[in-house]
């Protein structure tokens, strides 16, 4: 029998219920970091969450990743809390912290493109 990538993930992570999804998750955080830095570093833009504001204006980078990847896994271990007692709305919140996650990628990238295409950020 043939196994896939989603078969062959589950089988090294024993106990977590939804490893494709936590994936695309961490994916959209990373991308959120990357974005965040091009826009703060490169065109000079600021970052809109107050809370991560004075975090990154306290502590740096370091402070921003740290709050980044400590969210991440404040969301994994709610999502598989709640897996225990009603797995469809586990799968649900999953889902939908990777639709959250993605949105600020998206937007960053709307950001990033349309700075670089006009030469600098308005």
């Amino acid at each position: 029998m043939r196994r896939n990538l989603r078969t062959k993930l589950r089988s090294h992570v024993p106990g977590v219920r939804y490893p494709d999804l936590y994936c695309w998750y961490v994916l959209a955080s990373t991308l959120d970091i990357l974005f965040t830095y091009i826009i703060i570093e490169v065109y000079k833009g600021w970052e809109a969450n107050q809370i991560a504001a004075g975090i990154f204006v306290k502590y740096g980078w370091p402070g921003m990743i740290a709050l980044k990847y400590s969210t991440v896994v404040v969301v994994l271990v709610v999502c598989e809390l709640v897996a225990r007692k009603h797995e469809w709305l586990g799968h649900r919140l999953a889902m939908l912290a990777v639709a959250v996650g993605a949105f600020p990628v998206l937007w960053g990238s709307v950001l990033v493109w349309t700075w670089a295409r006009d030469g600098g950020a308005a």
